[in-house]
C-alpha cells in the first residue's frame, strides 16, 4: 500500500514540475541594453544587502541605478545599503490598506529613473554577469520576466524549507508536463523585471497594494491586461 501511494504522489509530483527550465545562463551578447533601476525592499537586512549590493556593484553600467527602500528598519539597512552606494529611499508611513513590501515596491518605482525595473529582494544575490544574462532573457521575451532564485542551503535547518519552495513552484503552473499549455498563475517575487511603461501602464502595485502574495497577485492582474508572464528557475 506505501508503495502505491508513493508511485501516485511520485508521479504527481512529475507532472506538476516536470521541467524547470532556467533562465538565459550565457555571457552578455552585446553591450547596448537600456537603463535599469534595481528596486530592493528592506526591512531589517543589514546582513543580507551587503552581499547583494556587492554582487551588482561591478555589473551596473553608466545610468543604472540600486535603490534601497528601507522600510521602517530598527536596525543598520540604511547605513549599510549608503555605505554600499545605493541610493536609500526613506519608506514614507504606511497607507491604509497597503502591505509594506506592497508600499516600498511602489515608492522605490516612483523613484526610479530606468527604463527597465528589476524588483530584487534583499536576500538574493546576483552571480557574476547575472545582471547582464537577466537583462539579456527579458529582452527575448515578450511580457514580464520572474526568476525563483537557486536556494543554497548551508545549515540543516534550512533544508526544510526545500519543500515548501517546491511546492510552490510546481503550484505556479509553469512548469507542468503540459508544457506551454498551462499559463502561470503568478509570479516569483524574488526577482521580477519588466519595462517601466508597462509597470506605470497598469497602476503599479496599487491594485494588489493589501495582498500578502503580492507576486501572484501582481501576476494574476497582468495576466488580465493580456501581458505574457515568464517564469524561470535561477539554476
Amino acid at each position: 500500500m506505501n508503495l502505491i501511494v508513493h508511485i501516485i504522489l511520485w508521479s504527481l509530483g512529475f507532472v506538476f514540475l516536470y521541467r524547470l527550465p532556467v533562465f538565459n545562463n550565457k555571457k552578455a551578447k552585446y553591450s547596448e541594453r537600456s537603463t535599469i533601476s534595481i528596486i530592493i525592499p528592506a526591512r531589517n537586512e543589514e546582513n543580507n544587502l551587503p552581499n547583494l549590493l556587492r554582487s551588482l556593484n561591478d555589473q551596473l553600467k553608466a545610468n543604472d541605478e540600486i535603490l534601497v527602500v528601507d522600510d521602517h528598519s530598527e536596525d543598520k539597512t540604511a547605513a549599510v545599503a549608503e555605505k554600499e552606494g545605493a541610493k536609500v529611499i526613506k519608506s514614507k508611513q504606511l497607507p491604509p490598506g497597503w502591505t509594506g513590501k506592497t508600499w516600498a515596491c511602489s515608492q522605490g518605482a516612483q523613484s526610479a529613473t530606468g527604463k527597465v525595473l528589476l524588483f530584487l529582494d534583499a536576500d538574493t544575490v546576483v552571480e557574476a554577469n547575472g545582471l547582464e544574462r537577466i537583462i539579456n532573457s527579458y529582452d527575448e521575451l515578450d511580457g514580464v520576466l520572474s526568476i525563483q532564485p537557486y536556494h543554497k542551503m548551508r545549515n540543516l535547518y534550512e533544508q526544510l524549507s526545500a519543500f515548501f519552495n517546491l511546492i510552490l513552484i510546481a503550484a505556479m503552473g509553469s512548469f507542468t508536463i503540459l508544457g506551454k499549455m498551462v499559463k502561470p498563475i503568478g509570479l516569483f517575487g524574488p526577482v521580477i523585471v519588466l519595462e517601466e511603461k508597462l509597470y506605470s501602464s497598469i497602476g503599479g502595485f496599487t491594485k494588489v497594494k493589501g495582498k500578502i502574495l503580492e507576486d501572484l497577485a501582481f501576476g494574476t492582474e497582468l495576466k488580465k491586461r493580456g501581458v505574457k508572464l515568464n517564469n524561470y528557475g535561477g539554476k
